[in-house]
């Protein structure tokens, strides 16, 4: 995965509203809701499960961690600032440990961070559940939206139970767009599996369109037609690393659909496939009202002709002494507004430019579902008195017999989920406390490994002298041969450092001085060094005599030396002693300074080498998409010609 730019822009004002009092868990802020709100205490009190989440650390305490809350969070993003990346154990036990509102944006932050890492997949669902219900505990609703609306940077997924949280308390609250939203994530997401949600999220649309139907630009943003759109390039907000063939050029009506009434009603009718309502149902009323609901969708939609043949079959099939007459009068003038409504969204008008083939096919539907409603409406009109309940309190009336049971049907995974993050969470400790201390083991064998090899120097010194004479003496005629008392201006700063950094390459890798030199005599950098060399002012100017006379002065020192190490070994050794105190800090500074350089080429190359695997993946993967995109484009053209088919043969019968 490629290296992405870790620079977080500020985040929202959001943010400065955070109070440093803990706000009440699920139940509390439901029961501060309106007493008028149909949905006012739906859920019971048990099923935010306060026992299982206060310990969900299992038999983990902040004490055994090592450290409070604040100490956790600062250890994880030194650990982002210093070694790159923290693991995701690291982040879950950040987000897992009692946190206050002020640490929310530091948490945010470093989940941020840790999508941008090539450890993005590892991240725990755990991780991602007490993100989310600490936002909803602190009440920071707009930061939850903005890591819905923006899953590529942030990478979190609400699981099933802390979305039905979520919808209970904005319905008790009466915060129906955002009720709306998350109904249309948990549409978009597929999350059909427990009928608790699937029912929470239809009432919240239901509850939706009867109200004013619109979501505000924060709860719902337009997308951005393209990257320039979505950053403003300031160096403190670039924040996106885009891969092009993640960028889909065909629209799916999916992920891609944006119009907020397509995308509800979209999600009425997947939701009323999974709805599950009471289980005797010996009058079909609840089979009618599911398909109310989903004629209700498709209307939102704007799919005419579906939303014809669903009602046809509908009216067919409910009798005149039928319980649902009433149902279905008092959704049919909510219908009958959107069948009237003349205004057009620049969304619709969109969908009727890809659709214009079929325009006036569409309008003819429409004006025969008009006519069947006023038919019917005209039909049921006796009803009218008793048509008083909202489509979405005769949903809750129906569900309520089995409410308990769905409840406490997700409580009991959710139970066992909690079960399960905890022992994983105890795994993933002990592997990396193990790997932790595998690593500092290694360290200090190393360690150990460099000082016995200097021992190993200083007491056979002797023994090796002539070696280490040798050794010296080619060094000396590399150098004297390189030219590297060089003129000034005849090599650059940058050429110079190349050489020296090749020579010291050829000498680490065992070889001898003149071996160095054979490797690298045919290149052109050696050239230029020899010409260096040769440029030097002749023999008899200052500067030579100058150079000769040191080189007498070193020649002096060293026979002194060689004299004290033949005839007084102890005085050497106390010398080399007395060098290397005055050395040490000055090695170890340099050392410090070439370990940073060192990490920084090393960052530099493993950014390169990313940048190069991705460019081969995405030149092997570019074959395979273009024969996508020819069988794409077939497909287009073979359903226009069945369109035009189903066209002509339609006009033919109409002629008929």
């Amino acid at each position: 995965m490629p290296a992405f730019r870790l620079i977080l822009s500020p985040f929202p004002s959001v943010f400065a509203r955070l109070s440093h009092s803990h706000v009440p868990l699920f139940r509390q802020c439901s029961a501060a809701a309106s007493s008028n709100s149909p949905s006012a205490n739906f859920l019971s009190s048990n099923f935010a499960l306060p026992a299982e989440w206060d310990g969900r650390l299992g038999h983990l305490s902040v004490e055994q961690l090592g450290g409070d809350n604040f100490e956790w969070i600062v250890a994880v993003q030194k650990k982002f600032t210093g070694v790159g990346k923290a693991s995701a154990i690291d982040l879950d036990l950040a987000c897992s440990v009692p946190v206050g509102s002020e640490h929310l944006a530091d948490l945010v932050d470093l989940c941020y961070k840790f999508r941008h890492t090539d450890s993005a997949g590892d991240l725990l669902p755990s991780t991602e559940y007490t993100l989310c219900r600490l936002l909803l505990e602190f009440g920071e609703f707009g930061v939850f939206m903005n890591l819905l609306n923006d899953p590529i940077n942030y990478g979190i997924f609400p699981n099933e139970h802390i979305c039905c949280m979520f919808l209970d308390h904005f319905l008790s609250s009466v915060q129906l767009q955002y009720a709306a939203k998350i109904a249309i994530y948990v549409m978009l997401q597929e999350m059909f599996d427990f009928p608790l949600l699937t029912f929470l999220a239809t009432r919240a649309l239901l509850e939706w369109t009867q109200g004013e139907r619109k979501l505000d630009e924060q709860i719902h943003p337009k997308m951005a037609p393209s990257l320039e759109d979505e950053t403003n390039f300031n160096e403190e907000n670039v924040r996106l690393f885009r891969y092009p063939f993640l960028k889909n050029p065909f629209w799916d009506g999916h992920f891609d659909e944006n119009d907020s009434d397509r995308m509800a009603g979209k999600a009425l009718e997947w939701l009323s496939y999974h709805l599950k309502l009471a289980k005797n149902d010996e009058t079909n009323f609840d089979e009618t009202l599911i398909r109310v609901i989903r004629l209700l969708g498709l209307i939102i939609q704007r799919k005419w002709t579906e939303a014809k043949s669903l009602a046809e079959e509908m009216f067919i099939t409910v009798v005149p002494s039928d319980n649902a007459r009433q149902m279905i009068y008092s959704s049919m003038g909510q219908m009958q507004q959107f069948l009237n409504c003349d205004e057009q969204t620049e969304a619709a008008e969109k969908q009727t430019e890809r659709e214009k083939d079929d325009q006036n096919s569409e309008e003819s539907e429409k004006m025969a579902l008009k006519k069947l409603f006023e038919q019917k409406s005209a039909e049921f009109g006796t009803d009218k008195a008793k048509a008083t309940e909202k489509l979405s309190e005769t949903l809750a009336v129906r569900f309520e017999p089995i409410l308990r049971e769905e409840e406490e049907r997700m409580m009991e995974v959710q139970r066992k989920h909690f079960w399960e993050w905890a022992e994983r969470r105890k795994r993933l400790i002990h592997s990396q406390a193990q790997r932790a201390e595998h690593l500092a083991r290694l360290n200090e064998i190393q360690k150990r490994r460099a000082e016995l090899r200097e021992q190993r120097e200083m007491l056979f010194f002797f023994e090796n002298r002539t070696k280490i004479e040798d050794e010296a003496r080619d060094r000396t005629e590399l150098i004297g041969e390189l030219g590297l008392m060089k003129k000034k201006g005849e090599l650059t700063e940058e050429e110079y450092a190349q050489g020296i950094f090749h020579l010291a390459r050829q000498l680490k890798e065992g070889k001898t001085a003149k071996q160095a030199l054979e490797e690298i005599s045919g290149s052109d950098l050696f050239s230029r060094l020899q010409k260096s060399a040769n440029s030097m002012e002749p023999p008899n100017s200052p500067i030579s005599r100058d150079l000769q006379f040191r080189s007498k002065q070193l020649a002096e020192r060293l026979s002194e030396c060689a004299h004290i190490l033949d005839h007084d070994p102890s005085m050497a050794l106390y010398r080399l002693q007395e060098h290397a105190n005055k050395m040490v800090p000055r090695m170890v500074t340099r050392r410090c300074q070439m370990g940073q350089q060192n990490a920084n080429i090393q960052g530099a190359c493993f950014d390169l080498d990313n940048a190069i695997q991705t460019i081969g993946q995405m030149k092997l993967a570019q074959p395979t998409f273009e024969r996508i995109q020819n069988a794409l484009r077939n497909s287009v053209y073979f359903k226009q010609q069945i369109e035009h088919e189903m066209a002509r043969k339609r006009s033919v019968n109409g002629k008929e």
